[in-house]
């Protein structure tokens, strides 16, 4: 599993000297499912790639296949989403049960928590850039 990759599809949507960005259409799993139409939870949204260092020569408009790991994917599902998880529990626990606040209060400390989470990944929002890259494979 550690060299699973994911594979995306896009359209080259611009161009620059250093960087490509490519769009890529993101449906979820139940688009394809025959009562999508009357359940109205499909939800196909296009997101943009940006892809630096390319050395395949593309075009405006051009298809091209967009790969990336699958573990800095895993990786980037734990900053984003599990660590803060945690980061709020642990708060609200250490509120509630060593600090003796009220429920409130300790509701209020464990989302006061996640700004300067959030803050923190912005300031080392360079060193993710590089760990966390797309590449352009074919077309």
């Amino acid at each position: 599993m550690a060299g699973a990759i994911i594979k995306h599809t896009g359209f080259v949507s611009k161009l620059s000297d250093h960087e490509i960005e490519a769009t890529i259409a993101v449906s979820t799993a139940c688009a394809g499912c025959h009562a999508s139409s009357s359940c109205g939870m499909s939800d196909n949204t296009s997101r943009v790639i940006t892809i630096s260092q390319c050395d395949k020569n593309v075009n405006l408009g051009d298809r091209v296949d967009i790969v990336g790991s699958q573990s800095t994917g895993l990786s980037a599902v734990l900053f984003a989403y599990i660590l803060p998880f945690f980061a709020v529990m642990i708060t609200l626990i250490l509120s509630l049960s060593f600090f003796n606040t009220s429920e409130l209060r300790a509701g209020l400390y464990s989302l006061l928590i996640l700004p300067p989470y959030y803050l923190v990944l912005y300031f080392f929002k360079g060193k993710f850039e590089k760990k966390y890259t797309f590449r352009i494979v074919s077309e």
